[in-house]
């Protein structure tokens, strides 16, 4: 047991030792940039055997105080693959986008987020669609990252190296 304590008050002065500024830029995760801008597409499609939404199989959000990043960081909770705003207010998430769904002008996704008068957030039955970056995707991961400053942070990580130090100790 005094091996355990010895790495644990190691690990503990280590963190104190560290300076504040090694912490992640920015506590809060952002992840918008994981996700990319595939245009404006129309909301229904109304085709027999498609069903009558461009993202039909997820779920959907409406909030006065909509933006772009707040739908995409709902949907990215859940690991959807798509995003979409509509209506200044109404967010979309969905794991699949219909292929018969046809992209529009972009001046058709004018209407301002609601949340955000600066962003567009779609338009009357059209979406602004977003997809996640394949990469970033990959099996739903989501690790701490100290490289880009969206996630985490060197005390998050040092937590984590103390549980399995620990793990692997009462293990042996």
């Amino acid at each position: 047991m005094s091996r355990l304590f010895d790495i644990l008050s190691f690990l503990s002065l280590l963190a104190l030792a560290l300076p504040l500024g090694t912490q992640a830029q920015s506590s809060s995760y952002n992840p918008v940039i994981r996700w990319r801008y595939l245009g404006c597409y129309n909301k229904t499609i109304y085709y027999p055997g498609f069903g009558e939404r461009a993202l039909y199989d997820g779920v959907r959000e409406s909030l006065s105080i909509m933006t772009v990043r707040m739908c995409i960081t709902f949907c990215d909770s859940d690991d959807y693959v798509y995003a979409g705003v509509e209506y200044g207010q109404e967010c979309y998430c969905s794991y699949h986008m219909s292929n018969v769904s046809a992209q529009l002008n972009q001046s058709d996704c004018d209407l301002p987020c609601a949340g955000n008068s600066s962003e567009t957030c779609g338009g009357h039955l059209k979406l602004g669609v977003f997809r996640r970056n394949v990469a970033n995707a990959a099996a739903g991961l989501k690790l701490p990252s100290l490289v880009d400053g969206t996630r985490g942070s060197v005390g998050s990580l040092l937590a984590l190296g103390v549980a399995v130090v620990a793990l692997l100790y009462l293990t042996w």
